[in-house]
């Protein structure tokens, strides 16, 4: 008796598990869609933020690269709201939010510190358009 309540606990369980858990792809919330437009004033401040960052970095730790005080990093940082506004992107070039995610964390990969944005290919967002 006691073993047959347990193997329908554990099969309800079981089924809970498959049944209420999301599909393959749908990992986030409900209304977090990857695949949706990018908004390009909110990539223009993250992109930028970011490449401040890279060239503060780069001025530390690539052979070559220009010095970078920390009162240029502070301007650059304080220009990008003004950079920014209306920002768009070229009408013909849909980007997502899945492709911008993948610029900002490819800028953001220490690995990637000395390699120009331009060779990064998760930035090249309307490339061929």
């Amino acid at each position: 008796m006691k073993r047959s309540i347990l193997a329908r606990a554990l099969t309800a369980a079981l089924l809970l598990l498959v049944l209420g858990a999301p599909g393959p792809g749908h990992v986030g919330s409900c209304s977090d869609s990857t695949d949706a437009a990018a908004d390009p004033e909110v990539f223009c401040r993250s992109r930028k933020t970011w490449v401040c960052a890279r060239l503060q970095a780069a001025a530390a730790m690539c052979a070559g690269a220009p010095p970078f005080s920390q009162a240029e990093y502070d301007d650059c940082r304080a220009r990008i709201p003004a950079d920014c506004a209306g920002a768009r992107f070229p009408a013909d070039c849909r980007v997502t939010k899945r492709q911008t995610d993948a610029c900002i964390d490819a800028l953001s990969r220490m690995e990637n510190v000395c390699i120009p944005e331009a060779m990064i290919s998760e930035c090249s967002l309307c490339a061929g358009t």
